[in-house]
């Protein structure tokens, strides 16, 4: 049995691993996460790792280089492929090529050693293609951790260049008045029906659904007899946090009292991840339903 537990609320998408973000009032969500997520990514030349890709744990200053590409315009190097960044904004407000040498030189040159910019068709992902979190569990998070309101002005955007940062982001919008959600880097975030915070553990071994599919005589949320299916994944597992909520997202000012709260509250995990099971258009304002685990089910 489907149950309803709540709303999109907002949609993020990181084109670049670890870098800014972009969000989004819609995006296809496919076999490998939400289309154009994660498909780059830097390379540390002389890493021999199983995970040899940079992220902000290694290098903070990776949350200030903002990826841009023009609107209704591909990449070169990437005919079609509208979801990628054409140029990436330094810090320095410099814009430089993605694939340029002096992209890399100057993020290597941070970070201390060689790194190559990367692009997986797949995607570059820490654990799962697909991350959940409820406003809810993000607003407990902040009231633990003692934050107070940081309310945010709009970014000016060049005219003819579409920025994929979120600094002009209304962060109060998502209605989390105390903790920038940016700080979990989510896909998705769900504005709760009962709101209680951690509820993501319940949705453990079952699916999400997103939105509702039409069949011909009237709406149903999920199934197999409808025309339009609605997008879902299977919930496999928590997110466990590292020190990427401290950092902020817009200075990368570290804030370690966030996932000292996150350890304390709920044994340092905060949403889930999923694996999609059905692929679609995801949009903000779709209805969340849940079919919980078959174990579940059974002892009811």
């Amino acid at each position: 049995m489907l149950i309803e537990i709540g709303h999109v609320e907002a949609i993020f998408r990181y084109p670049v691993k670890s870098m800014a973000g972009e969000r989004l009032e819609a995006a296809e969500l496919g076999w490998h996460g939400l289309e154009g997520d994660r498909r780059l990514a830097f390379r540390r030349i002389n890493n021999s790792s199983g995970f040899p890709w940079l992220s902000a744990s290694q290098l903070p200053d990776l949350l200030r280089f903002t990826p841009l590409r023009c609107e209704g315009a591909a990449r070169e190097d990437a005919p079609g492929d509208l979801h990628l960044p054409a140029h990436i904004r330094t810090p320095d407000g410099e814009e430089l090529p993605v694939f340029g040498e002096a992209l890399a030189a100057e993020v290597g040159r941070r970070y201390g050693a060689p790194v190559q910019m990367m692009q997986m068709k797949q995607g570059i992902f820490d654990e799962a293609s697909i991350s959940v979190i409820a406003s809810d569990t993000v607003r407990e998070i902040g009231r633990l951790a003692g934050l107070t309101p940081d309310v945010k002005s709009p970014d000016a955007q060049s005219l003819n260049v579409q920025s994929l940062d979120v600094q002009s982001l209304d962060v109060q919008s998502l209605d989390v008045p105390s903790l920038d959600i940016r700080r979990f880097r989510p896909n998705v975030v769900v504005r709760l029906l009962r709101p209680v915070p951690f509820q993501e553990d319940e949705w453990l071994g079952g699916v999400l659904s997103f939105g509702e599919k039409k069949s011909k005589n009237k709406k149903k949320p999920d199934d197999d007899d409808g025309d339009v299916p609605a997008p879902a994944i299977a919930v496999t597992m928590r997110d466990v946090r590292c020190s990427m909520v401290n950092l902020d997202p817009d200075a990368a000012n570290p804030a370690p009292e966030v996932l000292k709260a996150v350890v304390r509250a709920h044994q340092n995990t905060a949403g889930i991840y999923g694996a999609v099971t059905r692929i679609g258009r995801l949009a903000v304002g779709q209805t969340v339903f849940l079919r919980e685990a078959t174990e579940k089910r059974k002892g009811e």
